[in-house]
């Protein structure tokens, strides 16, 4: 298999759970019957091709991330709504219109991800500048655990933090 597809959200009972048990990784679940209701599972054992032992957990669906495929200089993994740091803060989204990641610097503009060396355009000048890699960038966070990193920005959405 080539590359990771994986998702990780915060537990349907995160509140009443100590901090490091608030967030699970594996498989995005969706139940088509009740609309809004998802799950995150994971196998731990198959043998001769059965199934014998997972998980399966019932995840708060606003706080859902997925993978970007890519690690940040620690080699710690770059999760959907991560914040990273480089001297500036960044966010990462999954820009639709465009199929792939974006970095949204803080009340600035908008970076491609990946392998590249991506440009970055301001939108309120217009200007293009150069940017280096997100693997030069440090993951501190993620926005539902910490918006208070991001200085109060106006993120153009809502953050679910309680």
């Amino acid at each position: 298999m080539g590359r990771e597809i994986l998702f990780k959200a915060k537990r349907k009972n995160w509140r009443e759970l100590p901090k490091e048990e608030w967030w699970v990784e594996g498989n995005l679940i969706t139940n088509e019957r009740e609309e809004g209701t998802a799950y995150i599972g994971y196998i731990f054992d198959v043998h001769n091709g059965v199934i014998e032992d997972f998980d399966i957990v019932e995840i708060d669906p606003e706080t859902l991330c997925q993978y970007t495929g890519l690690n940040d200089k620690n080699g710690k993994r770059i999760w959907e709504n991560d914040i990273l740091h480089n001297g500036n803060k960044m966010i990462v989204k999954w820009n639709e219109p465009c199929g792939r990641w974006d970095l949204y610097i803080v009340n600035v503009s908008h970076i491609p991800m990946g392998a590249w060396r991506p440009l970055v355009i301001d939108w309120r000048t217009s200007d293009w500048k150069e940017y280096s890699d997100c693997h030069e960038c440090e993951v501190i966070d993620n926005i539902f655990d910490n918006p208070e990193l991001l200085g109060g920005a106006d993120l153009g959405y809502s953050i679910k933090t309680s």
